[in-house]
């Protein structure tokens, strides 16, 4: 288990690197592949087979392999079968021989000791600046660090909550939702320095995606203790914000900095910074496998600032269409996770979900972190439901 571990932590550092060009996606996939080696070598492991995910993903890479073929293009086959493993690998193989809450844990874990050091050490050298970038080239990729450290304290915070109106715990403010609460804070305030506007809107869309995920749980239930437990943690949250907004300068740093930015592009007529542009022309030039590998360098000269675009312009309308709808089955899967009664991580997969999705409409997110973390919750959350089963010896 000790192995895995480290080896989680180097997959979640080289896909962190990878935005950085420091690391290129060999180190990824090399790192994954080594997981089922061990995992095989036990004894008794048992693979658990989910049909219709093996379906979609064999159909991901035969889209894949005909898009390189259409477009004599060896890196997209090669690009298909990196996702077509890591697939496996990270959704089927691994929860095979991991329970949910463990992997999840192993996620946690992996996640802040590969990413903490990177967030907080240069900023410790080098002190704070505007837009602040850290080890990486631009301030956007040390935004979706942030995102990332920030989806793991703040699971933990709607699971402090979740305890006190679900679970009668004796109170919601502790020690622990303090330290929580205040780094949360710092890493809200560090993702508006970076200046990346999808990051800070990522966390925000975080934090309300699991508030009226405890308010539709407390209507669900009816019940007025847990409605009444609610409304005193959501009340004890707003009287927090209030004081860190008036007593503190996050205010003037979200007004000056956030919104400044915002106000800006909205009367340059560009508040998506030309990202407009390159979606439209993408789209119209789809088609069913794809224009090749270097379709953005070479026809459009810039970057497709969106997964689910880049992948278009690459693969096409086929391989797009699979992979949304793997996307949406993490959605389904996620949302209902967070109803587990025991797991102090309920709510980290839909966390996930909503940085991985939110991010991806303003920044290519393929084999980033946030994907990486995304592709395993799909294991975690599917496996839940019944499963083929096969020993082998």
């Amino acid at each position: 288990m000790r192995i895995i571990r480290v080896l989680f932590i180097a997959i979640f550092l080289s896909s962190l690197l990878y935005m950085n060009n420091s690391f290129n996606r060999y180190f990824i996939f090399g790192f994954v592949i080594l997981i089922p080696m061990i995992l095989f070598m036990k004894k008794n492991f048992k693979l658990k087979i989910k049909s219709n995910l093996i379906v979609l993903y064999s159909m991901y890479f035969l889209f894949g392999g005909i898009s390189s073929l259409k477009n004599q293009d060896i890196e997209l086959l090669l690009g298909a079968l990196f996702m077509f493993v890591i697939f496996l690998t990270l959704s089927i193989i691994i929860p095979s021989g991991i329970e949910s809450q463990k992997y999840l844990e192993v996620i946690s874990r992996s996640v802040l000791w590969s990413h903490l050091p990177i967030i907080f050490i240069p900023l410790l050298v080098q002190g704070l600046s505007i837009p602040y970038k850290g080890i990486f080239n631009n301030g956007n990729s040390f935004g979706i660090a942030i995102v990332m450290v920030f989806c793991i304290f703040s699971a933990k915070l709607f699971s402090y909550m979740d305890d006190f109106v679900f679970h009668k715990a004796n109170k919601f403010v502790n020690r622990n939702t303090i330290f929580i609460f205040v780094f949360l804070a710092i890493l809200f305030v560090l993702g508006i320095y970076s200046g990346s506007r999808t990051a800070t809107i990522t966390n925000i869309t975080i934090l309300l995606v699991n508030s009226f995920n405890m308010v539709l749980k407390s209507i669900k239930k009816l019940r007025r203790k847990s409605l009444r437990r609610l409304t005193k943690s959501i009340i004890t949250v707003l009287l927090s914000l209030l004081i860190l907004f008036v007593f503190t300068p996050i205010k003037d740093i979200f007004l000056n900095v956030f919104i400044n930015k915002f106000i800006i592009k909205i009367n340059q007529g560009n508040i998506l910074s030309y990202r407009q542009f390159i979606w439209i022309e993408t789209i119209k030039d789809a088609t069913l496998f794809g224009n090749g590998r270097d379709y953005f360098v070479n026809t459009l000269d810039v970057g497709a600032h969106n997964t689910f675009i880049s992948l278009l312009g690459q693969y096409g309308w086929a391989t797009v269409i699979i992979f949304m709808i793997i996307v949406l089955i993490a959605f389904k899967h996620s949302f209902k996770y967070s109803s587990e009664e025991f797991d102090s991580n309920k709510y980290l997969p839909i966390s996930i979900w909503v940085s991985f999705f939110m991010l991806s409409m303003g920044e290519g997110m393929l084999l980033k972190v946030n994907m990486i973390a995304m592709i395993c919750i799909i294991g975690i959350t599917k496996f839940k439901a019944s499963t083929t089963i096969y020993k082998l010896t």
